[in-house]
Formats: C-alpha cells, sequence, structure tokens
C-alpha cells in the first residue's frame, strides 16, 4: 500500500508536472487526492466496528462522525438486533427491541440492558493525516483514485486559466480524456460491486 507521500509523487508524474516550480502545489494534490478518496468511500466504504458499552436503560448509542451507514448490531448475549422495518411518529407500546439510524445515533425502541454491544458499520475512508501513512485504499482502486485525482487538478487548473482568457484547445482535449477515463473506470468499479454482491446474496 503507497503511502499519501507516494500517491502525491505519481499524480504529479501523471499530470507531467515536472518543472522545477510545479504548476501544482502539495496541498492542492492533497485536496485532489482527498476528492477522490471521498467519492471512492461512497461506493466502497472502510468497514469498522464498535464496541458500546452501556447501562442499563440507556435508549440510544452514538455512532463515529465518518458513519455512513449500520450493517449490524448485536448484543451482550450475541443475538442479532434487527433494524427497525418500520418508524412511525412515536415508539409503539410492546414494540419488539429495534433500531435505527438517525441524527448520527442508533436509537433503540426499548431500553437497553446493561453491556457491551458490537455495532458493525460503513464508514468513510480516513484521509492520511502525514505523507508518510498509507493511502487507505487497496491495490486494485489506486488508478481509479489517481484518475479522479487527475480530473479534479486539471479542472483546478483550468478554472485558474480560465481567468485569463480562453483554455488552448490542447488542454481542454486532456480535460475530457481524464474525464472519459474516471468515468469508464468508475462503470467498472459499479460492475464489479452489482457483480460482487450478486455472488454474496446468490
Amino acid at each position: 500500500m503507497p503511502t499519501l507521500s507516494q500517491m502525491r509523487d505519481r499524480l504529479r508524474l501523471w499530470l507531467e508536472d515536472d518543472g522545477t516550480v510545479g504548476l501544482w502545489t502539495d496541498a492542492e494534490l492533497d485536496e485532489a487526492l482527498r476528492w477522490s478518496l471521498e467519492r471512492y468511500s461512497r461506493w466502497e466504504p472502510a468497514e469498522r466496528v464498535l464496541t458500546a458499552t452501556v447501562d442499563a436503560g440507556v435508549t440510544e448509542i452514538a455512532l463515529p462522525e465518518d458513519t455512513l451507514d449500520v450493517a449490524r448490531v448485536v448484543a451482550p448475549g450475541g443475538q442479532v438486533i434487527p433494524r427497525r422495518a418500520a418508524a412511525p411518529a412515536r415508539v409503539v407500546a410492546g414494540e419488539e427491541l429495534a433500531w435505527e439510524q438517525f441524527a448520527g445515533a442508533l436509537r433503540f425502541t426499548q431500553p437497553l440492558v446493561a453491556g457491551s454491544y458490537t455495532v458493525y458499520y460503513a464508514a468513510t475512508r480516513t484521509f492520511p493525516a502525514t505523507g508518510d501513512e498509507p493511502f487507505p485504499v487497496p491495490p486494485a482502486a489506486e488508478a481509479l483514485i489517481l484518475t479522479g485525482a487527475l480530473v479534479w487538478a486539471l479542472e483546478f487548473r483550468a478554472r485558474e486559466e480560465w481567468k485569463r482568457g480562453p483554455l488552448p484547445p490542447r488542454y481542454e482535449s486532456r480535460l475530457e480524456a481524464a474525464r472519459r477515463d474516471y468515468q469508464a473506470l468508475q462503470r467498472d468499479l459499479r460492475r464489479r460491486l452489482r457483480t460482487r454482491t450478486v455472488e454474496v446474496s446468490g
């Protein structure tokens, strides 16, 4: 798994930005990579586990800020608590224990018993804090991340150049080619995700 610095260097190479003073700063390339990673997280989020120890009577468990969706909640005894099938305006008397995700928390239909609850959830992938930290995507996704970042970087430079006048035709062609490549890689990812879902459910 490459580091953030290595991904940044590869992006600069793809941009052919090899001058003494680069057209893009490291901060701009990091923002391009961050944008691309955020988009990738929507399709293939990180899978994480939260253990929450609660007191008896609690009806809510706070979720981490990076939570996208909750897959499963397991009670202290090992039984799986189901997701709430319907969401009436208020808790129905006698309703079985279930949960729903709302406003950054899991809300339960009944008070919980004391103990540790395990929450399996999908989360956004964390952008590296320093250049020597690993970039959080599998090797197969690196080209998609770099192509998305390439599009962001070219569009960013285009906006700067548009302030000075029309873009040269060669630049327009390069930007359009990058967009087509990115869209093709996105389609390939969605196709693989759909195929994988069918195989798991089948």
